[in-house]
């Protein structure tokens, strides 16, 4: 879990996810499954530094590709058959 307690610890927990991650295939699994999806985007989106922000992308980008595939839903499920216009 990235928690943010200071902006230094929040970069080094990013950082270390980071060189988990990347070392294996096992370790981003698992961190899918705990979630850490939320809270990387959470993450990008907080007031922290360009560093912490930097590692959160590059950690979701690595990440994307160990997302179950039966949990990505299709696009055409999402599909709108009305276009609503605005006053």
């Amino acid at each position: 879990m990235i928690l943010k307690v200071s902006d230094r610890a929040t970069e080094y927990a990013a950082g270390a996810l980071l060189a988990l991650c990347s070392a294996s295939e096992q370790c981003r699994r698992e961190a899918v499954a705990a979630g850490v999806f939320t809270q990387l985007l959470v993450l990008v989106q907080s007031d922290c530094t360009e560093r912490a922000k930097r590692k959160a992308q590059l950690l979701l980008k690595l990440l994307r590709d160990s997302w179950p595939e039966d949990s990505i839903g299709n696009s055409d499920d999402y599909a709108c058959s009305e276009v609503v216009v605005p006053f």
